[in-house]
This record gives structure tokens, C-alpha cells and sequence, in this order.
């Protein structure tokens, strides 16, 4: 039989997509076993010897044994690399070069953001993320001349013009579903969002997006502006929450993982 192992940052609720990815792995004749790193000491022999290992939301104690899972070859969902690439949004951005980002400035003090504004109205973030609609400022230099409390070193964005929502478009492997949500620069972080259908422009740009980023689960915010499609932002393994289906195509993504590592 084979075996997933799931090493979570947090226990599954009932309400997250993972009571029926684990019944649907099950009827597939799939064991699958749940790890709290950050609650519990893991057997790590259990862990290695699995078939396929699925990580979420873990901290940077918890992604040491995920690089260990990594040197010795395990089948990693997401790829540790895909993970550690999206801690620093530089590196982010860098990995994303050739597609539609905001034009960004990284500064390594405060006093450097309100210089690289200038006039126009920016959008400020700390280089650590991904920040999921937090820890982002918006303003001129002359809004921005008081420091935040944001950790440097930071990133000077434009400000993109766009609609009252943002599109958030959510894969799991090259399967594309989308979201429309009230932008978190207006209301702060919500789960809340309408499904809609995503054209062909923006599933080959989050197609794009996950090929770059070596990632299997991943959520991607895009303004849509007059110029067209922005990326404001990525994060592996999200929620899901509004996502119909998301527990099925999850469910068979992995089953299809483990078919090719077999």
C-alpha cells in the first residue's frame, strides 16, 4: 500500500479540504499518516519511508527536516526549493523575470522608501514573505516619511491601477481556479471571494507562474489593469477556501504523483 505523509504546521480542521483529501486518498487504497512538527517530535523514519510527503505551513525549525527529506531524495510536495524560494520576495521576483510584476525598488532603511516613492503612490512591503495581504503600507513620500514597523529591508512598488478586486487564481498542478476578492490594501486579509472563470491570458500566466516557482499547490494574486495581467504576489498551499473541487483535484494530484514516483 502506499503512503503520504502530511507534515502540517497545524492540526487539519474539519472545515479545510483535508478530511476529504484523506478519505479520497483512502478509497484509492492510500495510507496517510499527519505530522505536527510544531507541536509534536515526529518520527522521522515514518516520514522518510513514505512514499510521497506533503508539507504546509511549517516554520523555519520544522523546514530543516524538510531539507534533510530533500537531500536524501524524497518526493516532496511542495519541492523544498519551490517553499524556500517565496520566503524572500526578491528572490521571488527574480525567479519571475519575464512575466508581468509590479516595477520594484528594494531599499534598506525606511528613510530610502519615502526617496524611491517620490510623487507617485507606491506600494511598500517587507522583502520576507509571502505576506498574504499583510504587512503591506500604500502611500507618497510624503504619506510614507514615518516608519511602519515593517522589517527591512524593503520593497518599493508601483502603485497598479486595477478594479475593486483581485484575482486570485488558485492550481494544483496545471488545473486553474479562480476567485474574485475585495483587494486586502482596501479591507485587510479575507477568505471570502466569487468563483469565476479564468480566461486563457491568466491560466497560461499562472501556468507560468507554478513552472517558475517548481511548485505544485500555490495561490496567485493578479490585478488586472488597463495594461493587462499583474502578479502582485505568490503563496504555496493555500486554503482553497471557495474552491469547489479543490479537495478532488488535490486528491488526484497526488495520486498522480505517486504513480510517477512509482
Amino acid at each position: 500500500m502506499s503512503h503520504v505523509a502530511f507534515l502540517l504546521g497545524k492540526a487539519p480542521k474539519v472545515s479545510t479540504i483535508f478530511p476529504e483529501v484523506f478519505d479520497r486518498l483512502a478509497g484509492a487504497g492510500v495510507d496517510t499518516s499527519v505530522h505536527l512538527p510544531h507541536d509534536e517530535t515526529i518520527d522521522h523514519d515514518v516520514v522518510a519511508s513514505a512514499d510521497l510527503v506533503v508539507q504546509r505551513g511549517l516554520n523555519a525549525a520544522a523546514m530543516e527536516s524538510v531539507a534533510d527529506l530533500h537531500v536524501a531524495g524524497a518526493a516532496l510536495i511542495n519541492s523544498y526549493a519551490g517553499v524556500l524560494g517565496l520566503v524572500d520576495r526578491v528572490a521571488m521576483l527574480r525567479a519571475l523575470e519575464g512575466l508581468p510584476v509590479p516595477a520594484t525598488t528594494v531599499v534598506d532603511s525606511w528613510p530610502e522608501v519615502a526617496a524611491a516613492a517620490g510623487e507617485r503612490r507606491c506600494v511598500v512591503k517587507s522583502a520576507g514573505g509571502p505576506g498574504r495581504g499583510q504587512s503591506i503600507v500604500v502611500g507618497t513620500a510624503d504619506e510614507l516619511r514615518i516608519d511602519r514597523g515593517l522589517e527591512p529591508p524593503f520593497l518599493v512598488q508601483d502603485y497598479v491601477m486595477a478594479g475593486e478586486f483581485d484575482h486570485k487564481l488558485y492550481l494544483v498542478g496545471d488545473q486553474v481556479r479562480g476567485l474574485l476578492k475585495p483587494s486586502p490594501l482596501a479591507v485587510g486579509h479575507t477568505t471570502e471571494g466569487a468563483v469565476f472563470t479564468p480566461d486563457t491570458s491568466l491560466v497560461t500566466l499562472a501556468r507560468a507562474v507554478r513552472e517558475r516557482l517548481d511548485l505544485d499547490f500555490l495561490g496567485v494574486d493578479v490585478l488586472v489593469s488597463e495594461h493587462g495581467p499583474v502578479v502582485v504576489d505568490v503563496n504555496d498551499f493555500p486554503g482553497y477556501r471557495g474552491v469547489d473541487d479543490a479537495a478532488e483535484l488535490v486528491a488526484a494530484h497526488l495520486l498522480e504523483r505517486l504513480e510517477r514516483a512509482a
